[in-house]
């Protein structure tokens, strides 16, 4: 095996490395769940609720219930949105109001989020056809 395969090799499987370690390092950060700020509500009263990629399961004029584990949470837009369909995903900063809903500040709809999972499995297959193609060539 020439040092140029093996160098590149060394340098696919660093490079692998750090993108996991980025991910880990600087991916979404722990959430404060719903049912925690409903238990406690004079605690989380005027603390900022953050929700990262949750399913909007119903919608009824501004009220969206969107469902965080097990739970469903309701949140309340300041604006209706036409464009926040049924099993879009979304994510979201509010404030717990005293109903127990989450009136939304600022909110983004993930679209075309199913597409990009399978779209980020090419490479994948790529790099380990690439491997096992390049393993049975030298064995």
């Amino acid at each position: 095996m020439s040092i140029n395969k093996i160098s590149f090799r060394c340098l696919l499987v660093s490079i692998i490395l750090v993108l996991c370690l980025f991910a880990v390092w600087f991916g979404p950060k722990t959430e404060l769940l719903y049912q925690e700020a409903v238990s406690n509500l004079a605690r989380y009263q005027k603390t900022e609720l953050f929700l990262s990629y949750a399913p909007v399961k119903e919608i009824k004029d501004n009220l969206i219930i969107v469902q965080q584990f097990a739970s469903l949470v309701p949140i309340r837009l300041k604006t209706q949105d036409n464009k926040i369909k049924i099993d879009d995903f979304i994510s979201f900063r509010g404030f717990l109001n005293d109903d127990l809903e989450i009136i939304v500040s600022d909110y983004h709809l993930h679209i075309g989020r199913d597409e990009k999972y399978w779209l980020s499995l090419l490479p994948l297959v790529a790099v380990g056809f690439y491997l096992v193609r390049d393993f049975r060539r030298n064995n």
